[in-house]
């Protein structure tokens, strides 16, 4: 075990995330408001956190949650087990961080086992065309010939209509995302230990999948995404990254 690692009273504890291990120390890299990062341990259970000034507020700005991510990332790189901290979980000292690692040791550890020697691949695919009501109706007959219906007056659609075909927008959009998404998921879902779908955030947004991989699968996850990214047009955009910590197969919810 390392030598214990000493904390200044003055400031609060920002917790980055949780890993495996019992040595305490400074990680000689610089956190939030510049602060430099450390490892706090209890009974084979460590915290990663750094000071942060008691006295300011601290906001979701971008400065802030790049520092984060920075931390998060090179613990993916450096360790080989990181059970992720969302964003803004802040103790009063150090004494709160160890009372935190006591708390919820059992939970760590369970964590700890499912995520092991894993890490998170993310998928997101989007619709690249000017608009997506109008490629979507011309890919689908039945919504064109709704939509023609409404508008073959020549006069402008009341509200019940124009709320009637959105609706039916909604349901169309829906099922291509449903059958698209389906698609890419029998391709890239052999490397995936886990696959999560996660609701797309806006009309644009095709489909965001998240998929625990073995470390040593990583690339094979990569072969399986061209190859089926491959098979699509040039209406869709495919996006991914990672290795990222496992942020969407870790379910840790902690109070300090």
């Amino acid at each position: 075990m390392g030598t214990k690692t000493k904390t200044s009273k003055a400031g609060h504890m920002y917790l980055y995330a949780v890993i495996p291990g019992d040595e305490e120390r400074e990680l000689g890299l610089k956190g939030l408001y510049d602060s430099t990062v450390q490892i706090i341990s209890e009974n084979g259970i460590s915290a990663v956190v750094s000071q942060i000034p008691a006295t300011e507020k601290l906001r979701p700005e971008r400065r802030h949650l790049a520092a984060h991510q920075a931390i998060a990332n090179y613990l993916v790189e450096n360790h080989p087990i990181v059970l992720p901290v969302a964003f803004g979980t802040i103790s009063e000292n150090a004494g709160g961080i160890r009372e935190m690692l006591k708390k919820y040791h059992k939970t760590f550890h369970e964590q700890i086992e499912r995520v092991s020697g894993r890490v998170e691949m993310d998928l997101k695919v989007i619709y690249e065309v000017p608009n997506v009501f109008e490629y979507l109706v011309n890919k689908y007959p039945d919504l064109k010939q709704e939509r023609d219906e409404i508008y073959q007056s020549g006069q402008e659609p009341d509200k019940d209509q124009k709320i009637e075909l959105g609706q039916r927008f909604e349901q169309v959009q829906s099922q291509d995302r449903e059958l698209l998404t389906d698609e890419v998921e029998k391709k890239i879902r052999p490397p995936c230990v886990e696959l999560k779908r996660n609701k797309p955030r806006n009309e644009k947004e095709v489909m965001r999948i998240s998929c625990l991989v073995e470390k040593d699968k990583v690339e094979e996850f990569q072969e399986a995404l061209n190859e089926v990214s491959s098979n699509f047009d040039d209406n869709f955009v495919f996006e991914f990254s990672g290795p990222l910590p496992p942020y969407n197969f870790t379910e840790i919810r902690v109070t300090v």
